[in-house]
């Protein structure tokens, strides 16, 4: 993102970082957010702790083949993880707690898939997806989201290619923005 100042983030990846590994790191109170990655691809992100972010616990801009799985997010002034513009990228087995927006946000991208996340008490949703495509969304649980379990907008048709084992329980207006 120009004029980001990536200096207030925890840990920051960007321009062609690629096949790196973030693993077991403990990342709390900072300015934006507790991972940011931009522009760098093949990267994957396991066992974290990002807690207090000023933004988002992970942000990913213009990345591709990301992999995120089994960190804990908690209490994320936005969203857990937010994806934009970033395809081919998988996100599994996190719990993600009590995050202002959404438990995962995933934004004009393809072919993301979102398995085994325990989300509880986002904000507004717990998956929420705007403008993407190609979507797999199986075995998440979602838990008291403020707003939808699942949320699509700006999306084409088929924005989910797979809803599958996903349990969502005491959200805020229904399960899903669309019908099943």
């Amino acid at each position: 993102a120009s004029g980001y100042d990536s200096e207030m983030s925890g840990i920051t990846l960007r321009d062609s970082s690629t096949s790196n590994t973030v693993s077991n790191c403990v990342v709390s109170k900072v300015k934006k957010d507790g991972i940011h990655l931009e522009k760098s691809k093949s990267n994957k992100l396991t066992g974290n702790k990002i807690t207090s972010a000023g933004r988002d616990a992970v942000h990913s801009e213009g990345s591709a083949s990301l992999k995120i799985s089994s960190n804990t997010f908690d209490k994320a002034k936005r969203n857990g993880v937010s994806i934009s513009a970033g395809n081919s990228s998988k996100i599994e087995s996190n719990t993600i707690t009590s995050c202002k927006q959404n438990g995962i946000h995933l934004e004009k991208s393809a072919s993301v898939t979102c398995n085994k996340n325990k989300i509880t008490s986002a904000g507004k949703n717990g998956i929420a997806l705007y403008g993407s495509t190609k979507l797999i969304l199986t075995n998440n649980t979602v838990t008291k989201s403020k707003t939808y379990g699942i949320y699509t907008s700006l999306s084409k048709k088929k924005t989910v290619k797979k809803d599958k084992g996903n349990k969502i329980t005491k959200s805020g207006k229904r399960a899903r923005s669309w019908k099943k």
